[in-house]
């Protein structure tokens, strides 16, 4: 009887140290890559990025990311709005960046997060 008592006494304590520390379950949802669709349109280009997670939903359009053309800078900061570049862009490469972690804050800095990393190419009619 006292041995039954015990456990128990013990489940619900177990049951709610596992609520704390997120056992069992928890945010696993990562970003596992980025795709960009380009749409060319009077002498410009808007560009748009869908995520690919490893949890449903599956597939995010749009997805926030943080756009360059050229070299990233030291930090992020996301948007779910379309990139526009000139057709006359010197350098024709668009990166788009998001944090492999959807919960992390929407700009900070590039090194203290684990990016995904997404190149295209600006092609103009």
């Amino acid at each position: 009887m006292l041995r039954v008592r015990l456990f128990s006494l013990r489940l619900p304590l177990l049951f709610v140290a596992c609520l704390i520390s997120n056992c069992g379950g928890g945010n696993n949802r990562r970003l596992q890559s980025i795709s960009i669709t380009g749409v060319a349109n009077a002498g410009q280009v808007s560009f748009v990025a869908t995520g690919t997670y490893n949890t449903s939903p599956i597939t995010v359009t749009p997805l926030a990311t943080s756009w360059y053309v050229g070299d990233p800078s030291g930090g992020y900061a996301l948007t779910t709005e379309p990139f526009v570049v000139a057709c006359n862009v010197p350098n024709p490469t668009v990166t788009a960046m998001a944090p492999a972690d959807p919960q992390a804050p929407g700009s900070g800095s590039v090194s203290n997060t684990k990016m995904v990393v997404a190149n295209a190419a600006i092609l103009c009619p």
